[in-house]
């Protein structure tokens, strides 16, 4: 519905405008999929985000759930004209502080070896997040916040996962982006 773009379109802005705030040299870019003008004038107000388009998800079925929420991360791998994109959720993003120490933390993600296209850095959730599981047979990742390296060969590998989802273990992972980037990044390296 148009007041669920608001919303998000109010979240993203605020986001946009602590990372202007926080580092107003870096490009700050807002991936988007149908919205109105008015929510583009939103989130373009000012200067707050630069926006890319990105096609309508197709429905997704996982674990006999439909969504399209599944492939919304996919489009992050396909910034290539980025040497690496950190990506946080519009709902978790740093607010702005005037010691500077939220800087100082954006600076030293940035600063994180650049491990490969296969090795993302995620939060990861704690152990035994897996619904069922005391100890999954592979990490969960959290996905609010991501730094990675663009390339079409994950974002194609990510887009072939849910046209094909593999075995049942898969869905063990909570939440619906972290099933789909668990299974695909298995050695992520964790931020903290």
């Amino acid at each position: 519905s148009n007041s669920d773009f608001y919303m998000y379109a109010c979240a993203a802005a605020s986001l946009g405008l602590a990372l202007m705030q926080i580092d107003p040299a870096r490009p700050r870019v807002a991936l988007v999929t149908g919205l109105t003008e008015e929510a583009r004038d939103i989130l373009t107000d000012g200067g707050i985000w630069d926006l890319v388009d990105v096609p309508p998800w197709s429905i997704g079925s996982i674990g006999g759930k439909q969504s399209i929420a599944f492939e919304r991360k996919a489009a992050l791998w396909d910034l290539v004209s980025y040497e690496r994109v950190l990506y946080f959720d519009s709902d978790a993003f740093p607010f702005p502080d005037k010691s500077g120490q939220r800087l100082e933390r954006l600076e030293s993600i940035w600063q994180l070896e650049a491990l490969g296209k296969w090795h993302p850095y995620f939060f990861m959730m704690p152990p035994g997040s897996a619904r069922g599981k005391s100890s999954p047979e592979y990490a969960c990742v959290q996905s609010s916040h991501i730094l990675l390296e663009p390339d079409p060969e994950v974002s194609a590998r990510y887009r072939a996962i849910l046209q094909d989802p593999p075995h049942p273990a898969f869905t063990d992972c909570l939440g619906k982006d972290q099933k789909v980037l668990s299974y695909l990044f298995p050695h992520f390296a964790a931020l903290h």
